[in-house]
């Protein structure tokens, strides 16, 4: 049996493969019916089968028949994260069998971890997208086969859940393990490089934080460092002044990659660097201002997506919490595929440990994550071993629990002498870019 279902998702796959590298060069209007046909069926399937949409729409006097192109999924109430925490089986399809699922956990890093459940068909269907950035991949690096590839990932997340999901389901050809390794953003940068010295991978992939901290360590350190073809990096955002690095430097170019748990891979960078090819036909992304108008091409608003793929946790006009613009222009490389700009991502702070080492948010955000009554979260680091956490937890929270998980969590990670001052509130407050950093330290290293 386990045989037969590998056979099959192989095969699906491969379906979902074909044609993907042309897929971003044909006439927008033919990739826009696409998206209107995938409305019209992600629309009617959450109607039949997940409460939510049921619900609302019922209480909107709305059919699936009046859902016909993506701007239509505008007349959906906005949904926030919190709405996603409070009840999660209400997004979850009554047609799907949980335990089938791939169920993903966000890292945390916007300080509101989230969990998701995803349909073989939708991890496979992604996968499947990944395709248009390997065409980009190869004309950079060319290397269409045989290539090397590193991720610099935490050790619980989701890349690694969707690559064990991909062996465990699919025969994956001989020598695909040993071409692509993961390794540990949170690990000591000397051993990081090491790592990479040995593999000596051909691409390298992770959060633009973490790139950012290896290049400017082996800048600094002069240590020997195998340099990659190409480096790609989302997540977070990676500074302008570390892309010049990378790319001035070391002589790698940089290619950026939007996705996320809750709506997939988004978009993508080409080789002419000009901005994020959407993928429409999965993703519909609208950006929207504070009114919940469209602002002008160019001028920035927040991102609101709807995954067009997944058949789980179906999530419609959700706000991401991104600020996104669209550009006016098409991209020279030929694509037909509209172009998006990230306006202000979130950077939060690396967290200097005892020691004086560095280390990723991701250290912090491990802690946190998998706390089902919290919502949102801050940290701020006063000093090395001297923390201020502020939580925004659930009505049904334990609080005095929580305090003692956490306390005990960062004792574990930062040293039995670190102090947490653990606050709750009902909200936290927006920076000015209009997020909240879930990371900051105040230490100097």
């Amino acid at each position: 049996m386990k045989l037969v279902r590998r056979l099959w998702w192989t095969a699906y796959a491969a379906w979902h493969l074909r044609g993907q590298e042309r897929h971003p060069f044909r006439p927008v209007e033919a990739i826009r019916r696409d998206q209107a046909r995938r409305v019209r069926r992600i629309v009617a399937y959450a109607y039949r089968h997940v409460p939510y949409y049921r619900e609302t729409l019922d209480r909107l006097g709305l059919t699936p028949a009046d859902f016909r192109t993506a701007e239509d999924l505008a007349r959906l109430p906005v949904l926030e994260r919190v709405d996603v925490q409070r009840d999660p089986e209400r997004f979850l399809s009554r047609a799907v069998r949980p335990e089938r699922c791939r169920r993903l956990r966000s890292s945390g890093s916007s300080g509101a971890p989230i969990a998701v459940c995803q349909d073989p068909a939708c991890v496979f269907a992604s996968m499947a997208l990944g395709r248009r950035l390997e065409a980009v991949v190869a004309a950079l690096t060319g290397l269409r086969s045989g290539r090397r590839d590193a991720a610099l990932v935490a050790p619980v997340s989701s890349t690694a859940d969707v690559l064990r999901f991909r062996q465990e389901n699919t025969l994956v050809r001989p020598g695909w393990r040993r071409s692509r390794q993961l390794f540990s953003c949170l690990a000591p940068l000397e051993e990081t490089v090491r790592l990479l010295n040995e593999f000596r991978p051909d691409t390298l992939a992770s959060y633009g934080s973490s790139l950012e901290a290896l290049f400017a360590h082996v800048q600094a350190s002069g240590c020997a460092f195998h340099r990659p073809k190409a480096v790609l990096y989302g997540g977070d955002m990676l500074s302008d002044s570390a892309r010049r690095l990378i790319e001035g430097s070391f002589g790698v170019p940089v290619l950026s990659v939007y996705q996320a748990i809750e709506s997939g891979p988004i978009g993508f960078e080409c080789e002419r660097h000009r901005g994020l090819h959407v993928n429409l036909d999965f993703t519909a992304l609208r950006v929207a201002d504070a009114a919940d108008h469209a602002p002008p091409p160019g001028e920035p608003g927040e991102a609101i997506v709807s995954n067009l793929a997944n058949r789980a946790t179906v999530l419609l006009n959700y706000r991401l919490g991104d600020v996104a613009a669209w550009l006016p222009d098409p991209c020279p490389c030929g694509r037909s595929l509209p172009l998006l700009s990230l306006q202000l991502g979130r950077c939060d702070d690396f967290l200097v440990l005892p020691s004086g080492r560095r280390a990723h948010p991701h250290v912090v955000n491990n802690i946190l994550r998998f706390e089902k009554d919290l919502w949102q979260y801050q940290v701020v680091q006063e000093a090395p071993s001297r923390f201020t956490l502020t939580v925004v937890p659930s009505e049904a929270c334990d609080r005095e629990a929580l305090r003692e998980r956490v306390v005990a969590g960062f004792r574990q990670e930062f040293g039995p002498e670190a102090t947490v001052a653990v606050t709750f509130a009902a909200t936290i407050p927006r920076g000015p870019s209009g997020k909240v950093r879930a990371v900051v330290s105040r230490c100097r290293d």
